[in-house]
């Protein structure tokens, strides 16, 4: 799907318009919270991910422990 837009001024800054059906494509609607990255230079825009979906990726090969409560060190004095 593509389609070509244009910047127009909001404010003080510039909007970029999208159209309705990108929106119903990607289930987005007024405030939905968006990431914005720049990469090869090109802008690219993501739905933001809630707590909830960032929570559920988490498993025991991507968790982040911190070595410091390790069971040999715990209950010692420093």
């Amino acid at each position: 799907m593509t389609s070509e837009t244009k910047l127009n001024k909001w404010g003080n800054s510039l909007a970029l318009r999208i159209p309705s059906s990108f929106l119903e494509n990607l289930g987005l609607s007024q405030d939905s919270k968006l990431k914005l990255s720049i990469k090869d230079e090109k802008l690219i825009i993501e739905k933001q991910k809630d707590l909830k979906q960032i929570c559920k990726a988490i498993n025991k090969n991507n968790l982040n422990t911190d070595t410091i409560w390790e069971k040999d060190i715990v209950g010692k004095e420093w």
